[in-house]
């Protein structure tokens, strides 16, 4: 609910200056009328500066009205909006990305269109500007391929410089040469329970965007998913969702090198077993992806073309939210501006119901 009023810096001379405008308006008027008594007195041909009753009237109230504005001037007017603004426990969020090859796999049907990295990189640039505006959430990075790291590896407030790493270790490049290939997302889930602070009393959030099923080799991954379901059994509560990004009904291959405009110009092919030679083709499996949720104990849900995206990130954290009561927002603005445009009006009456 918003509130909105009037008010003074200096309100304690607010009667001082209404009396005064009063006394004003009621000395120029009687002032000018016994005026025109005496003129019309005076004058056989009623000629003169004889003011109407209502011109009188009127010259009277403009004179009055300019002093009152001056005197508001002095008091120094602002309109104040107060907005009353349900406030939440602040929550303490990882988010932990798939940097392997198959990111680079468009996400729509058109191959000049954005990739899966690119769609992730500007949903969570939008989701970090909507967490930026409440500045309460606090935000850590973790990048996963066979193996995660801790980007941002401790939780900040500072939402640009989360999107700047952001954008840096995802970049096409990074993703091509500077990560072990492999998705383990047991690995992820390790890294980011090292980021969460865990004698901190505050809800964990531990959100993993993903658009393949495990891949690597099987001693890493049997491995890294026993220390995973471990560490997470005794940590503590941690929300977990696990959001996959793709079209599952269409495989796509992964493009290797693009030209100005962002079109595909070569494509990464099979090195290995019976289809030697021909394009790796991608698409996220929705099944395997929701058994890999059940085992970590969290949520999955699918952002088929990217363009959910945001909007799942923004139900997670509304979801997780609690309430812990409520603040009020206020806003100022100065009036003065508007006061002395209205008494520069005022003066142009008061001169024309004055002329004869």
């Amino acid at each position: 609910m918003q509130t909105t009023s009037i008010e003074f810096t200096h309100p304690s001379y607010l009667p001082h200056i209404l009396i005064a405008s009063a006394l004003i308006f009621g000395f120029y008027l009687a002032l000018i009328w016994r005026r025109n008594r005496a003129l019309r007195r005076h004058s056989l041909l009623n000629q003169g500066r004889i003011f109407s009753a209502v011109r009188l009237l009127a010259f009277s109230c403009a004179v009055a009205l300019i002093g009152l504005g001056i005197g508001f001037l002095l008091l120094k007017p602002y309109l104040r909006s107060r907005e009353a603004l349900p406030e939440y426990e602040p929550l303490h969020i990882v988010i932990a990305v798939d940097a392997s090859l198959s990111m680079l796999a468009q996400a729509t049907a058109d191959p000049c269109g954005p990739s899966r990295r690119d769609v992730a990189a500007d949903e969570v640039d939008a989701f970090m500007t909507s967490l930026e505006a409440k500045r309460t959430d606090m935000v850590g990075l973790v990048v996963f391929a066979r193996f995660g790291y801790r980007v941002v590896p401790v939780l900040t407030s500072d939402y640009r410089l989360f999107m700047r790493v952001f954008r840096e270790v995802m970049g096409e490049d990074f993703i091509q040469w500077g990560f072990l290939q492999g998705t383990n997302h047991w690995d992820a889930a390790l890294e980011s329970l090292k980021v969460f602070q865990s004698d901190m009393a505050r809800k964990r959030v531990l959100v993993i965007l993903t658009d393949g099923e495990p891949d690597g080799p099987s001693k890493i991954l049997n491995e890294r998913r026993e220390q995973a379901l471990k560490a997470l059994s005794e940590f503590g509560e941690v929300s977990l969702y696990l959001v996959g990004i793709g079209d599952p009904g269409t495989r796509y291959p992964i493009p290797l090198a693009r030209d100005a405009r962002r079109c595909p110009i070569e494509y990464y092919v099979q090195t290995k077993g019976e289809n030697i030679g021909q394009f790796l083709l991608t698409a996220p499996d929705t099944v395997e992806l929701g058994i890999l949720a059940e085992e970590l104990g969290g949520t999955y849900r699918h952002s088929r073309t990217g363009s959910e995206l945001r909007d799942m990130l923004q139900d997670i954290v509304e979801r997780e939210r609690v309430s812990i009561g409520t603040k009020y927002h206020e806003t100022y603005h100065d009036l003065t501006t508007y006061l002395i445009w209205t008494i520069l009006t005022l003066l142009m009456v008061a001169v024309i119901t004055k002329s004869p």
